[in-house]
């Protein structure tokens, strides 16, 4: 218990006959003691206390714990309110979080985050908090409605753990709210390779007229909103000359076919999704696509190096083995398969990590590095990306998944669902459809309790091609997070 605790114990007699009444001030809290388990009662004003009011042993009263009343009596008008999450900006302790350190999501059972679920027609919670300091950055409120989206609404003013100012009530409308902001509901403290994270294969292709290679329906800025974090990204040159390459043109490819989308434009779009979206982070699979034509490898190089390290405010610096999620909050998390370190040293150091090589339609470990010689972790990668076969290709997608969910190691993990287009075979989408649903199914069947590491899908979010499947892997965070 806590210094400034008053404890007034109050032993009751054999014949349970001893009555104190007591006045109390303004919403005090109380902790009835049973058999040494502790229940704990908010209690409004003018209440009179008689121990013989409860089956106990003790009461102890003590200091008012801060409480956060959520009102969304309009929002439940036209929506079904699931459950509702307080997020502490600063990470302070709200909760204690066991299953976190089960599943070696964090090293530290603390959570910043509670959550309350919401009984069916309720318009509004109370929700005290177990806060160890004050919160003194203010607190994310988000709603968890209509089966499987997230609004969020931030709070700038601190919440004040001083006597009679620890009641603070917010009304929570859809207006300004974020849409589908799903990271702010997750602990700060958990790291970032035990995320599960939904992610596009090759992201940029929706704009592509080609039916072998086009893997997305949505534009990167749809599947953001859709919740998608993750990003299989591959620029290339192709000029006639290395005189005419610029970064304005670096352009992102699949094979041969240029998707129309400029790497700066699409990097861009994430930074601006990240500075409206400060809770989110986005990891981006960066590929230097060499399928044809001329590689101007050193051009490439600088031209990735001089793109992150101008936007370094939304870029993470380095991955390491302890790289948490509130360490990426509002930035990129690039790992790249190709080399861009400095002018002379194209080896050394890279933002976020460097895979040290990269299989070939098989599954393979590789590592992580922060520069060549540098490795932070290791990383299992089933990329089968040629099993046309359904069974074969559910059966690498199955085991990769399986070995994540039983992994607690530093480890990470990448699952590309994909199957590419080869003579007298279906297009990507005719695959999508069928290994989409195949794993949308295992996670609906409670096949996992822990993470899956990142899994990366052709047309995410499409009507045609299971959408449900993202708000599925968004939801397995909060299998083993809560």
């Amino acid at each position: 218990m806590r210094k400034e605790i008053l404890l007034v114990r109050v032993c009751m007699g054999l014949l349970g006959l001893f009555l104190l009444p007591m006045e109390t001030k303004a919403a005090d809290s109380i902790y009835v003691c049973k058999n040494g388990v502790y229940e704990n009662r908010l209690l409004e004003d003018g209440l009179e206390i008689k121990a013989a009011d409860y089956d106990c042993d003790s009461i102890v009263f003590t200091r008012p714990a801060p409480r956060v009343c959520v009102d969304f009596s309009e929002f439940a008008k036209t929506h079904r309110v699931e459950a509702v999450f307080v997020k502490s900006v600063g990470e302070q302790r709200l909760a204690v979080n066991a299953a976190m350190k089960v599943y070696a999501a964090s090293s530290s059972t603390a959570s910043d985050v509670v959550k309350v679920d919401v009984e069916e027609d309720a318009t509004s919670v109370d929700i005290p908090l177990n806060i160890v300091t004050s919160v003194s950055k203010g607190i994310t409120i988000t709603l968890l409605y209509d089966g499987d989206k997230y609004l969020s609404m931030d709070d700038a003013a601190a919440i004040k753990t001083r006597q009679n100012q620890f009641v603070h009530r917010y009304t929570f409308v859809e207006a300004g709210a974020r849409a589908n902001n799903w990271m702010a509901t997750l602990p700060s403290k958990v790291k970032f390779n035990m995320l599960t994270l939904p992610g596009a294969h090759d992201a940029a292709t929706s704009g592509v007229s080609t039916d072998i290679a086009k893997t997305q329906s949505l534009t990167i800025a749809e599947q953001l909103a859709a919740g998608v974090r993750a990003f299989d990204l591959r620029p290339r040159y192709n000029a006639s000359s290395e005189a005419d390459i610029q970064l304005d043109n670096l352009e992102i490819y699949h094979g041969i076919i240029a998707t129309g989308v400029k790497w700066k434009d699409a990097m861009d779009g994430i930074i601006q999704f990240l500075k409206d979206n400060p809770t989110e982070t986005v990891f981006v699979n960066l590929q230097k696509e060499s399928a044809s034509g001329t590689d101007y490898s050193s051009v490439w190089r600088t031209s990735i190096r001089t793109y992150l390290s101008t936007n370094r405010a939304n870029v993470l610096q380095q991955i390491t083995t302890n790289t948490t999620l509130s360490d990426c909050r509002g930035k990129v998390v690039v790992v790249s398969h190709n080399p861009y370190g400095p002018e002379g040293s194209y080896y050394g150091t890279v933002f976020g990590g460097l895979t040290a090589s990269w299989g070939d339609d098989e599954t393979f470990t590789t590592t992580i590095n922060y520069t060549n010689s540098s490795v932070v972790c290791s990383a299992t990668v089933s990329d089968n990306y040629n099993a046309t076969n359904a069974a074969t290709k559910q059966g690498y997608i199955k085991a990769n998944l399986d070995a994540a969910n039983a992994d607690r190691s530093t480890k990470w993990y990448y699952t590309f669902m994909n199957v590419a287009w080869t003579l007298f075979g279906s297009a990507p989408s005719a695959y999508a459809k069928t290994h989409n649903a195949y794993v949308y199914d295992l996670l609906n069947a409670d096949t996992y309790n822990s993470r899956l590491g990142i899994i990366f899908y052709d047309y995410c979010g499409d009507a045609d091609h299971t959408p449900e499947l993202t708000s599925s892997l968004i939801s397995q965070n909060y299998k083993y997070l809560y």
